[in-house]
């Protein structure tokens, strides 16, 4: 469902509401965007630059898993166990390889921020989606119950308390064709899934899109559990303006100098003259 809202105020009182209605559940997760971008993971847009069709993305995902995790000890002697499954993904998705997973952020100031951010660049509109995590959580178990998985819709629906946790969680996501849009994290948070508040969403069937995936699971359609929120260009500089204020940026989403120079960028934009101190 597509809500209009007016300004960054607006949205927060929209959201407000929404989580008024989902008190059973409760648990929001965000993604921010320009409104122009489908929601696509970096393994999708890989394969549509590469011209290899959607059904190849299994194929990609293991040919590029693999030459990650061969050459990883090249740059870092920090490497997950080999049953992590999910935290070999959130390293590639830190670095910037193709990967199934799609970052969200249980902050909607941080995905606010990245949604406007991303349409003052391209003079867009801007999206932030909110999706009901305990609603997904609870559509994935049921998808593997209706397959007669009762073990893995159990397994999806417990808390990860360490890595063999993670190691089985991810035997389930990763190995199976079901459809289905599940957030997930490894057991061990990396700094910028900290800084951010990240989550990640994870896709089950890996022969079609993320939102077809997305699609797939009952009650998606319905306002309640997934709704984005539209935000003109007009209202994008202050909103920005108001992150900022927030101490919201770059600098404190990204950790180290990368952060921080990247960040420069926008203050230009959105910077008042200041006496010098």
């Amino acid at each position: 469902m597509i809500v209009p809202v007016t300004s960054l105020s607006d949205l927060r009182g929209k959201v407000a509401e929404l989580r008024t209605r989902n008190t059973k559940r409760g648990a929001f997760i965000f993604r921010g965007l320009r409104s122009s971008y489908e929601l696509k993971t970096t393994l999708e847009r890989s394969c549509a630059r590469a011209g290899k069709p959607i059904s190849d993305m299994r194929e990609y995902e293991r040919l590029t898993s693999r030459e990650f995790e061969r050459r990883f000890h090249h740059y870092s002697v920090h490497a997950p166990s080999s049953s992590c499954r999910l935290e070999w993904l959130a390293l590639m998705q830190h670095h910037g390889a193709p990967t199934r997973l799609l970052d969200w952020t249980y902050s909607l100031e941080v995905a606010a921020y990245f949604a406007l951010k991303s349409a003052a660049e391209a003079g867009d509109s801007a999206a932030v989606w909110a999706m009901d995590a305990s609603w997904a959580h609870e559509e994935t178990a049921a998808t593997f119950r209706r397959s007669g998985k009762h073990g893995a819709a159990d397994l999806v629906l417990r808390n990860l308390w360490n890595a063999e946790d993670e190691a089985r969680l991810a035997k389930v996501l990763l190995s199976e064709d079901a459809r289905f849009a599940y957030p997930v994290n490894p057991y061990r948070l990396n700094e910028r899934l900290t800084l951010q508040h990240g989550i990640f969403v994870c896709p089950g069937d890996l022969t079609v899109s993320f939102e077809e995936n997305l699609r797939a699971m009952p009650g998606s359609s319905d306002g309640d559990h997934v709704s984005t929120f539209v935000m003109p260009p007009s209202e994008t500089q202050c909103g920005l303006e108001t992150l900022h204020e927030m101490n919201i940026s770059d600098a404190t989403l990204f950790p180290g100098l990368d952060g921080f120079a990247r960040s420069l960028d926008i203050n230009l934009r959105l910077a008042a003259p200041r006496v010098p101190i």
